[in-house]
């Protein structure tokens, strides 16, 4: 029997990840499978790994956020190893899509009757890196960068409050950013000020702003707030968060194979679809 290769951030989770981590592989190696666990202190050690490995593996099972998740998918993908995510982050937009969980039971169905749903991934061209769920430009991902810096709380209340608050200080103190947007050559945007490139419905459950995507049709959801100012992005946002009828008329909606984001003069972000890339090992029909 080829290998269980466990990784995991040990700040997933506040730290929760590792715990889960190794509870799981105590749990596999009970159960007679060659699991072992690997702890990154890092991103450049984890990178050195991702990079080098060749080790076959019979599946990835990677533990943490939906960063984690990103940094370690290129291994499956290299390897045509199965993936399987055990979400211990705070969004876990990906695994939720698929409906797994954090779970040792749960995890050991899978590995003995799950399903392989080869699914698509994004590819950014700056680093080569992929992403699962999405990437996000302008005022949402300003808020993000501003909660990520006063180092957010563990509580998830409080941690909902902290980005409220990122969106308050935003509000007062920056000017709308100008994003430029092509998809698949055409230019739809010179000066939207907020983009969100999905491969998966992005923040279901609270901020629903690309429901249809999905990681099997081999495109990638595009959502454009057009300039405006910020508080006015603000009630953009509060009417997804509300599910206001009237919502989808205050933003541009596309979708392409490659989608090119330039903000702030900065130099392009180039996203591209790689389609059914990573085989996931995921739940039936009936989620078991």
């Amino acid at each position: 029997m080829r290998p269980l290769q466990l990784v995991v951030n040990p700040v997933s989770g506040n730290g929760r990840g590792v715990a889960v981590a190794r509870g799981l592989e105590r749990r596999l190696r009970a159960e007679g499978y060659d699991a072992r666990t690997r702890v990154f202190q890092d991103s450049a050690e984890a990178r050195v790994w991702v990079e080098d490995t060749r080790e076959r593996l019979d599946c990835l099972i990677c533990v943490g956020g939906d960063s984690t998740l990103s940094e370690f998918a290129p291994v499956a993908v290299r390897l045509g190893a199965r993936f399987l995510p055990v979400p211990t982050g705070f969004g876990n937009i990906f695994a939720r899509a698929f409906g797994h969980r954090a779970d040792p039971d749960f995890v050991l169905r899978l590995l003995r009757g799950g399903r392989v749903l080869h699914a698509d991934v994004g590819q950014e061209d700056k680093g080569g890196g992929l992403f699962l769920s999405s990437r996000s430009f302008g005022f949402l991902e300003a808020i993000k960068l501003g909660v990520e810096e006063r180092m957010p709380p563990k509580s998830g209340l409080l941690r909902y409050l902290t980005y409220v608050r990122a969106a308050v200080d935003l509000v007062r103190t920056a000017p709308p950013p100008a994003i430029e947007v092509t998809v698949d050559g055409t230019r739809v945007s010179n000066d939207a000020v907020m983009a969100i490139v999905a491969n998966v419905p992005t923040y279901r459950g609270y901020l629903p702003l690309t429901p249809h995507a999905s990681a099997f049709d081999g495109l990638l959801d595009v959502l454009l707030v057009p300039r405006q100012s910020n508080l006015a992005t603000v009630g953009v946002l509060m009417g997804f968060l509300l599910h206001h009828p009237g919502r989808w008329r205050q933003v541009q909606r596309l979708r392409g194979t490659q989608v090119s984001v330039t903000a702030s003069g900065d130099p392009a972000d180039v996203l591209r679809v790689l389609p059914s890339a990573l085989p996931v090992l995921a739940p039936g029909p009936d989620g078991r």
